[in-house]
């Protein structure tokens, strides 16, 4: 079970290297001791995921970074909107790579908690980026493409983050995979 350790763990190593990292030109941040790398989108989600800070095991710290983020996303917003909108582009491309990995149905097939993840991410960056009826039309035409993919089911993750994922916003987290091409 999600006890949310993790991402306040990401928050606050995430929220001490997010003014380098603003400033750096570099779109995928390793952080020490962490899976992800530090990104706008993964911070986004892991805030999003701790919001409900009643289940985080252990606050210390979290309050703090949280703060932090807020204080370099005010102070450096061109960054931040140029790391975001940077982001959501690479992200939007991979979400493409991989529907067409699962159209080609190859024998590995894709995660699709990965790609529920992901598309997670793209829906948080959605509001942060400037956008073009191009991309938009993109994201459309690949969420058409993994509605193809998937059956409604029960939500992915754990139960206590239902409600900051609505399923009318966050319909792929309410979804596995009807074929072999998503795992």
């Amino acid at each position: 079970m999600d006890d949310g350790a993790d991402d306040q763990r990401y928050l606050i190593s995430g929220a001490d290297g997010l003014t380098a990292y603003l400033e750096s030109d570099v779109l995928f941040w390793p952080l020490q001791s962490e899976s992800q790398p530090l990104t706008i989108g993964n911070l986004l989600l892991a805030q999003k995921k701790v919001v409900p800070i009643h289940r985080v095991p252990n606050q210390q710290g979290l309050q703090e970074a949280l703060d932090q983020i807020n204080q370099a996303r005010d102070k450096k917003k061109a960054a931040w909107q140029r790391k975001a909108t940077a982001e959501y582009r690479a992200r939007l491309t991979q979400y493409k790579s991989i529907l067409m990995d699962a159209a080609e149905d190859d024998s590995a097939g894709v995660n699709y908690s990965v790609v529920a993840r992901l598309r997670a991410i793209l829906e948080l960056l959605h509001d942060e980026v400037y956008r073009d009826d191009q991309s938009d039309a993109l994201l459309a035409n690949l969420d058409a493409k993994l509605r193809a993919l998937v059956l409604p089911s029960s939500f992915l993750w754990s139960n206590e983050l239902q409600e900051s994922f609505p399923a009318e916003k966050y319909w792929f987290l309410y979804a596995k995979s009807a074929r072999g091409g998503v795992r």
